[in-house]
């Protein structure tokens, strides 16, 4: 896929999470999201989507716990179900200690 202004073809505003998955198996492990409920939450909540593990399941972060949490999968250092069964009962990361 060619990026163009950070943003990849194919996906778009209108794009469903059931929609979004890798093209060839290892080319990516997780997608981050800017969707139309992050451009007009409050909060601004990224979606992130596992497209390896467990295609499809998903969890919301504040901008803020993006570096954290794209650092800590893309080296491994813990599972997308690390954050996901982390989040609260609507659904978002906010930290370890729910801050």
């Amino acid at each position: 896929m060619r990026q163009r202004s950070g943003i990849r073809r194919g996906v778009s505003s209108g794009t469903g999470r059931g929609r979004c998955r890798s093209r060839r198996r290892g080319q990516g492990h997780l997608l981050f999201l800017a969707d139309a409920v992050c451009m007009t939450d409050e909060e601004h909540l990224l979606l992130a989507v596992d497209l390896f593990d467990e295609p499809g399941r998903s969890f919301r972060l504040p901008p803020r716990w993006f570096p954290d949490v794209s650092t800590n999968l893309s080296i491994a250092n813990l599972d997308f179900a690390d954050f996901a069964d982390t989040a609260d009962e609507f659904g978002t990361f906010r930290g370890f200690d729910g801050r």
